[in-house]
């Protein structure tokens, strides 16, 4: 009976000390890995303050367009270069007027010799087909950043990068921000439903169809993330060779209700886009 319990306790310690072994080994194991995988989460944490604190906002410069009243300077509208003569804005936004001369700003250049041609279907009272073409009437020359048209049958994003005006800079510098596509359907009812509270005629609901689309901020719904001054900014897909898809343009939203923004769906007037080209582009 004692030798049973002598080889009981040796046993048992043996199973100590390979528990005691197991642990060790995996504690090893731990701390080989352990500084790898802190240094690779502080990588990736000093990359992403690196990209927030440098984000140049230049390098659209030569993509964005706005349209800018000439006696004082002041951003009226904003615009999209698609090619060296060609632009595609907002249909809502100030025509050139005798009283108002306007002039286009690409980066450094000066453009005050152009055409407007707007969509039209254009309804002004609920933005419908609000898209416009601006042709310039000659070529630019220079380098410039074309934003690209989405195909017929591109699939659209569930995320897109909006470029618009950081509100603190004074119409000066961009910010980007990534802007969730939201369900017609429920954008439509989110829309409908606050419609009694719209108070102001002009903003009345407007029904919203599917030659638009509908976003709003993807980390926060309820913060609302285009303002006055944004209208004709681009909403755009970032390719992995550097294309920048033109899916979307600013059309009109209404920050006090938390409502998704209404953007122009760039995909739905491709056929008026290449017809207005061919006619005015030789």
């Amino acid at each position: 009976m004692q030798s049973k319990s002598t080889n009981s306790g040796s046993s048992t310690i043996r199973e100590d000390l390979e528990i005691n072994e197991s642990y060790l080994s995996f504690k090893k194991v731990l701390n080989f890995w352990k500084y790898p995988v802190i240094f690779l989460l502080l990588f990736c944490f000093a990359f992403y303050l690196f990209s927030k604190l440098n984000f140049n906002s230049s390098k659209y410069n030569s993509s964005i367009v706005h349209f800018k009243n000439q006696s004082n300077g002041i951003v009226l509208c904003n615009a999209n270069l698609i090619n060296n003569r060609m632009i595609i804005t907002s249909a809502h936004c100030p025509m050139k007027l005798k009283s108002v001369d306007i002039y286009l700003e690409i980066g450094d250049k000066i453009v005050k010799e152009y055409y407007e041609i707007n969509h039209p279907d254009f309804v002004a009272i609920n933005n419908k087909n609000d898209i416009r073409i601006v042709i310039m009437a000659e070529e630019l020359k220079g380098s410039y950043d074309f934003f690209q048209l989405p195909i017929d049958d591109e699939t659209l994003p569930k995320i897109l990068t909006a470029i618009l005006w950081d509100m603190t800079s004074n119409f000066t510098q961009y910010r980007e921000s990534k802007m969730q596509v939201v369900d017609l359907s429920k954008c439509q009812e989110l829309w409908k439903n606050a419609s009694s509270k719209l108070t102001l005629s002009k903003n009345k609901y407007k029904p919203i169809n599917s030659n638009q689309i509908c976003t709003w901020n993807a980390a926060n719904h309820e913060k609302f993330d285009s303002f006055q001054g944004d209208s004709g900014m681009p909403l755009i897909e970032k390719k992995w060779n550097g294309q920048k898809v033109l899916h979307a343009i600013v059309s009109y939203g209404h920050p006090k209700h938390k409502l998704p923004n209404i953007n122009t769906k760039i995909q739905s007037h491709l056929k008026w886009i290449k017809e207005v080209e061919s006619q005015y582009i030789k």
